[in-house]
């Protein structure tokens, strides 16, 4: 069965707080992936939902970003 995108969750949550803040500050993902060098490929799958992150990859987009990985972690309100 394909894995399908996980909007659930703390990977989720996640997935829709990096691309939040990444839009937010108007960054395309290419800037992102160079900043914290990490690729673009797994960047997309992150923001997806698809991706198994670390805790060492979350802090490096999260100084990327200029936030804490914390920030990262929060679930979004919903109404979001």
């Amino acid at each position: 069965m394909p894995r399908s995108t996980n909007t659930d969750g703390l990977l989720g949550a996640v997935a829709i707080n990096v691309r939040f803040y990444r839009t937010n500050q108007k960054m395309p993902r290419r800037i992102l992936s160079e900043k914290s060098e990490i690729s673009e490929r797994y960047l997309a799958q992150l923001e997806a939902g698809k991706a198994n992150i670390s805790i060492l990859l979350m802090e490096r987009i999260g100084k990327a970003l200029g936030l804490p990985m914390e920030t990262l972690l929060e679930r979004p309100a919903a109404n979001a």
